[in-house]
């Protein structure tokens, strides 16, 4: 498997998705669909499309072995 380039996140929006991962806690999974809407909220202006966000958010999660709920609709 190919494996995608690594992009250097923004510190004010690395800073937006740990506050956003620290306050739901560790029980459920992380909903796509909220963290995207609580991240253009905290951070507005973002350059990013919503997929480059949502992957962005994912490697977070996933960084820190956290689980994911994929609830955003295309």
């Amino acid at each position: 498997m190919k494996q995608l380039p690594q992009r250097r996140i923004p510190p004010r929006l690395r800073q937006a998705i740990e506050r956003h991962l620290r306050s739901r806690g560790t029980d459920q999974p992380v909903s796509m669909l909220n963290a995207l809407r609580q991240i253009r909220l905290t951070v507005p202006g973002l350059e990013l499309s919503d997929d480059d966000l949502e992957l962005t958010i994912a490697r977070e999660i996933l960084r820190r072995r956290g689980n994911i709920a994929f609830d955003r609709r295309n």
